[in-house]
């Protein structure tokens, strides 16, 4: 898949491994907001998603302002961010203030994402996680007590702002700006405001937005501020402009526009600035796939470019100039996927490096990812390591370490606390459904257990699978993290044990999968972030973990070095064969094809097999498989009955292969259409006649409005035909499925597991569902990645990336083996509320094709009814109502429509 790159301020970039051939394929490196194609920083991949859970120090949330140091701890899904302040001046407990936003009723906003402080007035950034919602930004006074009090929330309007709204902010003396790199079709707008010392308020100016900003340029994406001088970079448009303020109209005015001497279209020049009374800095981190900074100084009002800053020894794909800030004599560069700050001093009419400050053991730890610079200290980020580090500087110009500050999660583990899917009985007309533990939306299944990611031993989840201990009977979920593999027992889903994790081969992963034969776990790790490339194929016992009574740290059992970087593992356990896809790496050549077959019939001594490859498939024709099924085939095609069958997803197309005999190896078909944007992964009915997967990138690159589901027909193997394309009402993203029995379980991204029926196996309906992500759907590739279903006590396992390990189970007594009849009124329709967002009234639409007796009401995120808008026996056809939210803060809001036989639930916005 395409690799993206992880994001300063409000994406963290992430995809699945699309493009990874060498020559081929593009290659991500856990940067800001940059992506990497060959030796370009390319454009914005569709595969975005916030940073991971509580993104302490990320960039522009560090900020020194005399003995204090501010961090941004940027939220979870499961809150809104929150401000940590520590006064240096202090012994002992640092800690002198955290501030969390005055947000209710919704955890949708990333408060913290971005702060700027001048002497008594503080802004905060806060942009919205949720699909429909818009940026805010706070502003704080400081008290005679020394604390910070709220003075004024800015909740611009939803027609010119965007979710990024507040992503960068700046203040000094009377002005504030405030950046939203969405707005304007992502060319990029800046909202100002001036202060009035008569009146002592803050009030809006003209916004800023230029017509030298390439289209979609992201303008906004840095800013700076010195007196009436201001300095904006954009993002993907190569440029920095430098505005004066007009007192006479008080309006920012554009004076000059900075552009590189050697313009790389992916070099990203003005994607980090930062201002002094009469220097500018800027920098071109994606040049050259190195980096530099340009250095400006302004001569009789006219800027000069008097330095070009470059460090020779800086390794490609380090991106030198990502984050940057000066004061006095001082310049400290970030260059964070090399883990290091570079100081230089000016001297001689030049800046001239004197100190690289690089701590020891921070793997993959991003630190230099955001910095800040006072005349004596700085305070550099590291934000995978949940750590900011503050720095002195003695006499001799030497920085050293002072403090190393660290935040306190809050995404807390939910133990012995079984919360089920109910908000009560209205009447008697309303079904069971609503909310578990009074924050995620949730039809039909119940919440047992939760398992934060830190408690999990890691910081973001992704892939997961299964074990039962043939022996105990004992169900332990195999859960992928960043870092390694994380074992869980399940058995009591009420109360699940972390009994360890087995540590990464090589260097942490966003993409680790791991499958089970005979008691062994395969795992594979697919790190594009640089060398060494052989992960390979951790090989480990599960047997391991019988008596283990404590957290422990296991070691490999075994090991497969024939393949390096592997996106996804398949095991047919019929047959003993793995089948290691989406290669990136390999030893040699002729072990990097679209599936590399492995004979695991002896776990410990596996032995490679042959190659599987359709070179008519993949983006460049060059047979790359993103993931498989493999099996025993048992379906109505006598021609293959009893062979061993390899459902393949080919990025361009569905493949189908009679892999029986692993030295012919046989396509037998393939189905692939221009329509078509990834197809991912598959899984094969019980009967073996319908496959059923998913186009990753239709719903991004906007081929479907919404969430779509592709049905297969293969009752002939040698002619799959599209029996359907099943389209819910979700604005979101679908990625892993798996059947059992007439249920379809499907991780949905930001809308959680989904479960449909295929009892009509042609034509898919939703019947319950758990939001993993209660943010908010947004068509974004964060929230539930994985789940797995098999286990015989029908607990199911669901990883969400930023948030843990979910323990589920379908309502007792609920029987979702629907019948093939429609499990609805034909008809039956609650339609989404118009408009969305509004302010303060809204119009809600439903229908029914039969008369019944219902109730529709409105709840808020913690599951308490705000309204009943219609309620009793409604004759069938349309009916219309309007809500009216005004007394209602802004937020989430949630209305659901029940009925005797039916339930459905949809979100909406109030935004004032």
């Amino acid at each position: 898949m395409i690799y993206i790159i992880l994001s300063n301020f409000f994406s963290v970039i992430r995809a699945k491994k699309m493009f990874y051939k060498l020559k081929y394929r593009f290659i991500l490196l856990l940067l800001p907001s940059v992506l990497l194609s060959h030796n370009k920083m390319h454009p914005e991949d569709p595969k975005n998603r916030p940073h991971h859970t509580l993104g302490y120090g990320l960039l522009g949330t560090v900020v020194i302002d005399g003995d204090h140091i501010f961090v941004g701890q940027s939220s979870s899904t499961l809150n809104n961010g929150s401000i940590y302040i520590y006064d240096l001046s202090q012994n002992g407990d640092l800690l002198k203030e955290e501030i969390f936003p005055n947000i209710s009723g919704t955890v949708e906003y990333d408060f913290g994402h971005s702060i700027s402080v001048d002497s008594d007035f503080m802004v905060v950034g806060a942009p919205s996680k949720a699909g429909s919602g818009i940026g805010r930004a706070f502003i704080y006074q400081k008290t005679d007590k020394n604390n910070w009090a709220i003075v004024k929330e800015i909740i611009p309007n939803a027609e010119d702002w965007t979710t990024d709204f507040g992503s960068s902010v700046a203040i000094d003396g009377n002005n504030i700006l405030i950046g939203d790199r969405f707005a304007q079709s992502e060319n990029g707008m800046v909202y100002a405001m001036r202060y009035n010392r008569n009146t002592n308020q803050w009030s809006k100016i003209s916004s800023i937005s230029s017509s030298n900003i390439v289209s979609h340029g992201m303008f906004g994406h840095s800013l700076d501020i010195n007196g009436n001088r201001a300095i904006i970079g954009s993002k993907d448009g190569n440029i920095a402009i430098d505005y004066l303020f007009d007192e006479t109209s008080l309006n920012w005015v554009e004076n000059h526009t900075f552009s590189p001497l050697k313009l790389q279209r992916d070099g990203r020049f003005g994607y980090s600035v930062s201002l002094l009374e009469d220097k500018v800095f800027i920098g071109y981190p994606g040049y050259n796939q190195k980096g530099e900074v340009h250095v400006y100084s302004l001569d009789e009002n006219t800027w000069k470019n008097d330095q070009i800053i470059k460090v020779d020894s800086t390794p490609e794909k380090s991106y030198f100039g990502a984050s940057i800030d000066a004061k006095g004599s001082s310049l400290a560069i970030g260059n964070f996927n090399g883990e290091n700050v570079n100081i230089f001093k000016f001297e001689n009419g030049a800046y001239i490096n004197s100190q690289i400050i690089a701590p020891q053991n921070l793997p993959d730890s991003k630190f230099g990812r955001t910095l800040f610079l006072s005349d004596n200290r700085l305070v550099v980020g590291a934000t995978y390591g949940q750590l900011a580090y503050v720095f002195d500087k003695a006499d001799n110009h030497n920085w050293s370490i002072k403090e190393i500050l660290s935040s306190s999660r809050r995404s807390k583990s939910i133990i012995n606390n079984y919360s089920p899917c109910s908000l009560g009985n209205i009447n008697n007309y309303y079904k069971d459904g609503g909310f578990a533990n009074g924050e995620y939306p949730c039809s039909g299944i119940d919440l047992y257990a939760f398992v934060s990611a830190e408690d999990l031993g890691g910081r973001e989840l992704n892939d997961i699978w299964g074990w039962t201990d043939p022996q105990t009977g004992k169900e332990i979920a195999l859960v992928g993290l960043l870092n390694g593999v994380s074992f869980v027992d399940v058995s009591n889903p009420s109360s699940p044990k972390v009994l360890g994790m087995l540590p990464t081969e090589t260097r942490s992963s966003l993409w680790r999968d791991v499958k089970v034969f005979k008691d062994h776990a395969f795992i594979v790790a697919d790190a594009p972030s640089g060398p060494p490339y052989n992960n390979g194929i951790q090989i480990f016992n599960l047997t391991q973990l019988r008596g283990v009574t404590s957290f422990t740290t296991f070691q490999k059992t075994a090991y497969y070095d024939k393949v390096g970087d592997v996106h996804n593992i398949a095991i047919n356990e019929e047959t003993g064969f793995a089948y290691a896809l989406g290669i990136g790496s390999a030893p040699a050549p002729e072990y990097r094809c679209g599936a590399h077959i492995i004979d695991i019939n002896d776990p410990v001594n596996p032995k490679y097999s042959g190659c599987l490859g359709d070179e008519t498939t993949g983006r460049y024709s060059d047979g790359y498989v993103h993931d498989g099924q493999f099996i025993i085939y048992k379906g109505p095609d006598t021609e293959y009955y009893g062979k061993e069958i390899a459902l393949t997803a080919n990025e361009t197309a569905l493949g189908i292969a009679d892999v029986s005999d692993k030295s012919n190896l046989k396509i037998i078909s393939k189905y692939e259409s221009n329509n078509f944007r990834y197809i991912h992964q598959g899984w094969i009915s019980d009967d073996h006649r319908y496959f059923y997967t998913n186009d990753e990138l239709n719903e991004a690159y906007r081929v479907d409005y919404y969430q779509t589901t592709l049905v297969f027909d293969i009752s002939d193997l040698d002619e799959p035909i599209l029996a359907n394309t099943f389209t819910s009402d979700l604005r979101t993203i679908d990625h892993n499925n798996y059947v059992i029995d007439t249920l379809l379980y499907q991780a949905n991204y930001s809308s959680g597991l989904r479960v449909l029926s295929i009892a009509d196996p042609i034509n898919p309906k939703e019947i319950a569902y758990f939001d993993t992500y209660p943010a908010g759907d947004k068509l974004d590739y964060i929230g539930s990645w994985g789940n797995y279903p098999f286990f015989k006590s029908k607990t199911i396992v669901v990883s969400s990336i930023e948030e843990g390990l979910y323990v589920l189970k379908i309502n007792e007594g609920e029987d979702l083996s629907i019948e093939k009849d429609d499990i609805s009124p034909k008809g039956f329709k609650l339609e989404k509320n118009y408009p969305n967002p509004f302010n303060p009234h809204t119009k809600i639409n439903y229908s029914l094709s039969e008369s019944s007796q219902i109730s529709l009401i409105v709840y808020n995120n913690l599951g308490q009814i705000v309204k009943i808008l219609d309620n009793g026996f409604k004759q069938k056809g349309s009916h219309s109502v309007t809500f009216d939210g005004s007394g209602l803060a802004s937020g989430t809001y949630f209305y659901q429509l029940s009925s005797k036989d039916y339930i459905k639930t949809e979100k909406m916005s109030l935004l004032k």
